[in-house]
């Protein structure tokens, strides 16, 4: 009996300890079931305004010399003296003379140059004598011909008289040829042909005399010409600069001989810096480049594109403006890019706006300004959406899906044609599971996070 009682009690306080428990769970009253508001998405939004807009395309590049060169010795000789402008880095003027060859066998040379051409002058000048003298000389012969013709003439008449008288006196007798003066008349022919060939002979030399002037002309003019080359051989002894610029490397020093091509400096000119800027296709269509014939560059009507630099030196940020003022030839083969051509003038005279120059060499972005796009909306690149949507906010603050226009955008902004009206409110919060017909919130409203539930819920029952 004890152990069954050992064995029964156990079970009976479990069982009323079990039914106890159910009777606490089953008896108890459900507290008051508590709805928890629905999430409402804060966004950023804009309102839709339409306007003007000049496009500015962006670029970069790197600054170079508009015009660089090599300076060579074009005489040979020892270089007598350097300029102190002619170091590394520094700057020169136009004209300026930057190193001197040794000039004492070119002024030598000069002074021979000018005694050939005084010999030739004098050899000249007798050949003009000789050809006054050759014309004296022809007409006393022309002249001589003359006499010898009228004294044939006289001779001519004579023998006719003196054969007329001897018919009358000979009394049929034979006239001797002393009679009919035959000998004169014989030595009257002869003076006269010994006078043509003197004359043709003349001729004859005179028609040398022609050659012999061009002849002696042309020694003056070479003579000429080698003075020419020998005075500019002298001036080529002093290197002067052919612009205003600065030294990028300096060869040769005093005491150097150098020959004609032996290179002596590398320089830049400082009148125009020039950055070669890469443009997309896609780019192009928004700047009126300068692509005329040089003989249309005067009567362009439309202004080049102004382009705006921007550059570090130093810890600061420096911006230099300048033109668009031509485009490369060709569109590059490999990254299929248009390279357009920016120039600044005096850079280094006209520095940015921190009194910075622009050197060659620095990196610069390029800030293009390109067409003005008319009556657009200018919207955040983060609210479209697939490149074609966009989200609108109604009245209710739902979002409403919207197709557009993008006619151009770049990394931060996009120019929208159609599909947005004045006074749309866009929402410029990129949205990755937004769909349409959800409710938002706009940051900055003054309306109430639980205002927006309520509605929202009032709405949707």
């Amino acid at each position: 009996m004890r152990r069954f009682l050992q064995f029964i009690i156990p079970i009976i306080i479990i069982l009323l300890s079990a039914k106890v428990a159910h009777k606490i769970a089953t008896g108890a009253k459900k507290p008051p079931r508590q709805l928890k508001p629905k999430p409402v998405i804060v966004v950023d939004a804009m309102t839709a305004i339409r306007t003007d807009f000049q496009v500015t395309v962006k670029a970069q590049g790197v600054v170079q010399p508009h015009t660089k060169s090599t300076l060579v010795a074009e005489v040979s000789g020892v270089v007598t003296s350097v300029s102190p402008n002619l170091k590394v880095g520094s700057f020169f003027e136009n004209g300026a003379e930057l190193m001197r060859i040794d000039t004492r066998d070119f002024e030598i040379g000069v002074e021979k140059a000018r005694s050939r051409v005084s010999e030739a002058i004098l050899n000249l000048a007798q050949e003009k004598v000789r050809t006054e003298n050759f014309s004296a000389v022809i007409k006393s012969a022309e002249n001589n011909v003359q006499q010898s013709k009228l004294k044939l003439e006289e001779e001519l008449a004579s023998t006719e008289q003196a054969r007329t008288d001897w018919q009358k006196l000979g009394a049929g007798r034979t006239a001797g040829t002393l009679v009919l003066r035959k000998p004169q008349l014989a030595a009257a022919q002869a003076a006269l042909d010994a006078a043509k060939a003197e004359m043709e002979v003349r001729q004859r030399e005179l028609t040398l005399i022609g050659p012999l002037i061009d002849a002696a002309e042309a020694s003056v003019r070479a003579a000429e010409a080698d003075l020419s080359k020998a005075k500019l051989d002298l001036a080529r002894c002093s290197v002067k600069a052919p612009y205003d610029g600065r030294i990028v490397t300096k060869r040769v020093d005093i005491g150097q001989y150098v020959a004609p091509g032996t290179i002596l400096a590398e320089i830049y000119s400082v009148e125009v810096a020039e950055v070669r800027l890469p443009l997309a296709n896609s780019q192009i269509a928004f700047i009126d480049l300068p692509e005329t014939f040089a003989s249309q560059i005067e009567s362009r009507t439309n202004p080049f594109p102004r382009v705006i630099l921007m550059g570090a030196a130093g810890s600061e940020i420096h911006k230099w403006e300048g033109k668009i003022m031509r485009s490369e030839s060709e569109i590059d083969s490999a990254s299929r890019q248009h390279f357009v051509i920016a120039q600044v003038e005096d850079p280094y005279l006209k520095a940015g706006t921190t009194g910075a120059p622009l050197k060659v060499g620095l990196f610069v972005h390029a800030e293009i300004y390109g067409k003005t796009l008319e009556n657009i909306v200018l919207v955040p690149i983060t609210s479209i959406r697939d490149g074609k949507t966009i989200w609108l906010i109604n009245e209710n603050r739902q979002l409403e899906e919207q197709a557009i226009q993008i006619i151009w955008k770049d990394e931060t902004s996009a120019a929208v044609k159609g599909g947005i009206k004045d006074g749309d409110r866009l929402c410029t919060t990129a949205l990755t599971f937004a769909k349409e017909g959800m409710f938002v919130e706009i940051a900055g409203d003054g309306t109430p996070e639980a205002d927006i539930s309520e509605k929202a819920e009032a709405i949707r029952e």
